[in-house]
């Protein structure tokens, strides 16, 4: 099935489960925040700025007015209808690629916050996807004109994207002290896993913790935050608030003081047993 109809399916579909009264129910709400993600989608369609080619615009147009019939559109043409068959099966198939093959199904699947993620990622124009940087371009906003007074009034926003751009990533991660950085790096990777469980091969890491320098409980507790970190756990509270960045970071820091000073108050009273 070529995606408009299947695009147009989907539409009935919900327009069918609306309920005729009752606005402020939770099914029409949720029926009515898949139709406007679908509707978002149709506009999209219909825009046909993925096409390149005039002809073939003009073409597709008259296809999709014509309620998808192929032997009409290829008498108004004065084409064959192989050919019209063989143009609406690439635009579709262009299409699907930029919405996403599973994006219909997942706002059916009431997945529609997550749908609407992976398509206006998928139809950020080529410009965008060369500027910035993929896996943070997927949660940007559809591109929309709005009438601003000055572009100075979005100077916050243009920093905020300068950062997304591989050169302002590239600037941000040389201003940080590498060492650091890697030493960062290292705790989270599989090295940092394999020294915590002594299967590690590093003589330089075996020989710290022979001495006294650190301990493989240390590492661990400090691996364990920065994962918990890196993977969100910190950035939301208890009801549901965004944290900020840096309160993350003091969050996840703090649970690293407290924890070694468990480990050290643990090992100091192991000592005196020993010792006693």
């Amino acid at each position: 099935m070529i995606f408009p109809k299947k695009l147009e399916n989907a539409i009935i579909t919900v327009k069918n489960k609306l309920p005729e009264s009752d606005p402020f129910s939770d099914t029409t709400q949720i029926q009515q925040s898949k139709l406007d993600a679908l509707m978002e989608i149709v506009n999209f369609v219909k825009q046909m700025n993925y096409i390149k080619r005039p002809r073939v615009k003009e073409k597709f147009s008259f296809f999709l007015r014509s309620k998808y019939d192929y032997q009409e559109t290829a008498t108004h043409f004065g084409t064959s209808r192989n050919s019209i068959d063989v143009m609406v099966s690439r635009v579709s198939r262009q299409i699907e690629s930029l919405v996403g093959k599973e994006t219909i199904d997942m706002i059916l699947q009431e997945k529609v916050s997550e749908a609407l993620r992976v398509f206006r990622s998928g139809i950020l124009n080529e410009s965008a996807k060369g500027f910035f940087l993929p896996e943070a371009a997927k949660y940007l906003p559809e591109p929309k004109y709005r009438m601003f007074n000055s572009l100075e009034e979005c100077s916050s926003e243009i920093r905020f994207l300068n950062v997304l751009t591989e050169h302002g990533m590239k600037n941000m991660i040389e201003g940080c002290d590498q060492e650091k950085l890697a030493h960062i790096l290292y705790l989270i990777s599989d090295n940092s896993k394999k020294m915590i469980e002594g299967v590690s091969d590093d003589k330089v890491l075996q020989s710290y913790f022979e001495n006294g320098h650190h301990s493989r409980e240390k590492v661990a507790i400090e691996r364990e935050a920065l994962l918990k970190l890196f993977n969100g756990e910190f950035s939301m509270t208890d009801i549901g608030e965004h944290i900020s960045n840096k309160y993350q970071v003091e969050k996840a820091l703090d649970e690293v003081r407290r924890q070694h000073i468990f480990h050290d108050a643990g090992s100091g009273l192991e000592l005196a047993s020993k010792e006693g």
